[in-house]
């Protein structure tokens, strides 16, 4: 049977490339497409190590020249996967692969405070709030706060503060007096009993 292989397709089967052999663009372009795949799963992995907890600022606080080198490196693997081969998407990929470990490392090294999210506790029912618009950072937060932590983004928000009629009340009162903060939710209790 030569270099032919068999595909398999339920009962039939075909042989591959004797028919219908891909001219050596649609191979290029394949080659380039599974390149793509591969190495966009690849740096988000290594991404996560390094967003789950920090951001490229606080990386800048860090040190800005490591901060700078990695946003030109993911701006080097997406222009890759846009207009290179997959040699190209390869050696960027694999070059942002160990960027983000080098930031990783730079920042446990310095003993960095996670800045990829804030926390917020009601002091009454000892809810846990987690703000962020950064979704690699809810395993990390679940690990150090439990899993009935609430995840929002900051456009969450806005559009429970612009919808809510308490919510509503609530910015109202915070627009007046900009430095104001909410301390307890059962402030009419307080109230009566003096």
């Amino acid at each position: 049977m030569g270099d032919e292989r068999v595909v398999l397709f339920g009962s039939k089967t075909e042989t591959a490339r004797s028919r219908h052999p891909l001219p050596e663009a649609a191979r290029r372009l394949n080659a380039t497409d599974e390149a793509v795949r591969k190495w966009h799963d690849e740096t988000a992995g290594a991404a996560l190590a390094f967003e789950s907890r920090w951001t490229l600022l606080g990386l800048r606080r860090v040190d800005a020249d490591l901060a700078e080198r990695l946003h030109k490196q993911r701006n080097s693997f997406n222009h890759a996967c846009l207009t290179g081969t997959a040699q190209d998407i390869e050696g960027e990929g694999a070059a942002l692969c160990r960027g983000y470990a080098l930031a990783a490392a730079k920042m446990q090294t310095a003993n960095a405070d996670d800045d990829a999210y804030i926390i917020g506790r009601c002091p009454t029912t000892g809810t846990t709030v987690a703000i962020s618009r950064n979704r690699a950072a809810v395993q990390r937060v679940r690990e150090l706060f439990g899993d009935k932590v609430i995840w929002i983004t900051p456009d969450e928000i806005a559009t429970l503060m612009a919808e809510a009629s308490q919510f509503t009340a609530v910015g109202a009162v915070k627009q007046l007096f900009p430095g104001a903060e909410l301390t307890s939710r059962n402030a009419r209790a307080d109230v009566g009993s003096g």
